[in-house]
């Protein structure tokens, strides 16, 4: 294992680190829309978002039966190349449809308290395996719109979540759709 001796070679070290994840990862055309290459009817994942409450060891309470928020994609987002939260995806938010529609109509940002969920199925798994979370505080952050992103992932249906990356690792990657607040799936 390598050891950073000195704050600047861990600075580098991370900055490093930081460049690589955003080149690899920032594949931001989340748009809800359909794609051949989404998973037929046939393979349908077993486990949906509202299944998770009894699964989330590790996910924040204040994302508990996102399955049942406003859902911004129609249809499963396929995973894509370069995909930073690879996997089939749905996008959830406590917002209503019709503050969704104004944020993307570019006509008002999420309200404060807004919380926008991400949940995942990895390509080679029949579970929910990753949890991307958007949260907005007032005054948390007034250069990224007061968002707060947090990323979990786990690696069995039985194991529990870890945080693995928030806010700048993400903001990066979400600065391309700061004129739809940030979001990149847009309702419908």
């Amino acid at each position: 294992m390598r050891r950073f001796t000195t704050p600047t070679a861990l600075f580098a070290a991370s900055l490093t680190l930081l460049l690589a994840l955003v080149v690899l990862g920032c594949g931001g055309d989340d748009d809800g829309g359909a794609d051949s290459t989404a998973t037929p009817e046939s393979e349908a994942v077993t486990e949906s978002p509202g299944d998770l409450e009894p699964l989330a060891d590790g996910l924040p309470e204040e994302i508990s039966g996102f399955g049942a928020w406003t859902k911004l994609n129609t249809e499963p987002i396929p995973p894509k190349a370069a995909d930073p939260h690879l996997g089939e995806k749905d996008v959830f938010t406590n917002a209503t449809p019709a503050e969704a529609e104004a944020v993307d109509s570019g006509a008002e940002p999420y309200p404060d308290g807004t919380i926008i969920v991400k949940s995942a199925v990895r390509p080679d798994g029949d579970f929910i395996g990753l949890i991307a979370v958007m949260r907005k505080v007032r005054g948390l952050d007034p250069q990224h719109n007061d968002w707060e992103w947090v990323e979990y992932t786990r690696d069995s249906a039985d194991s529990g979540f870890e945080v693995i990356a928030r806010d700048a690792v993400c903001w990066t990657c979400h600065e391309v759709a700061k004129p739809t607040d940030y979001v990149y799936t847009r309702r419908g």
